[in-house]
């Protein structure tokens, strides 16, 4: 689009400046341009919209209007425009954002009774743990009241035993002592 428009003020005849030594090749012409030119994948369609509205507003302005008055016009106009588009957004935008379809309310609705059908499992399986690792406790503890307990008599008969045997032989010694 712009290759093709070449404004009238930058075209200059002067021989000066038309010489050999000022003319660079279109290729390198291209060249410099395609790294100073900033892409933008934006549309034109607004411009072209903006430049629609424009020249509807210079037209039907009355030629005797001042430009200061007919740029001011014109900028209001398109404040008042660029301020409704904004709301009309704003308002689809919240629309959108709120407003579900059937089929996703009722996604909504089934992904809520999985939500809460899982959390109602896992506390209960919290609870089942927990109960779960008391009653082990309980059993460790007894195991080691019962390991503990067993030393002590397996101590006490090995002194019974001693004792026992003691005096089984003061008897002996005694009785071969009597005999004697």
């Amino acid at each position: 689009m712009h290759d093709s428009v070449q404004l009238v003020h930058v075209v200059d005849l002067h021989a000066d400046h038309t010489s050999i030594s000022n003319m660079i090749p279109y290729d390198q012409y291209v060249k410099d341009i395609d790294v100073s030119v900033v892409h933008n994948n934006a549309s034109s369609v607004p411009n072209d919209t903006f430049m629609m509205i424009y020249n509807d507003m210079c037209e039907s302005i009355a030629p005797s209007v001042s430009n200061s008055s007919r740029n001011a016009v014109v900028k209001n106009s398109l404040t008042a425009e660029l301020a409704t588009y904004r709301e009309q957004i704003e308002l689809y935008e919240r629309r959108a954002k709120f407003e579900l379809t059937k089929h996703e309310q009722k996604i909504n609705e089934q992904l809520r009774l999985v939500i809460s059908d899982r959390n109602f499992k896992e506390e209960t399986l919290k609870r089942e743990l927990h109960s779960t690792k008391l009653q082990l406790t309980s059993i460790i503890n007894r195991n080691k009241s019962m390991v503990e307990e067993t030393i002590f008599l397996k101590q006490e008969f090995k002194q019974k035993e001693n004792k026992l045997l003691a005096d089984f032989l003061n008897m002996k010694s005694l009785k071969e002592k009597v005999e004697d």
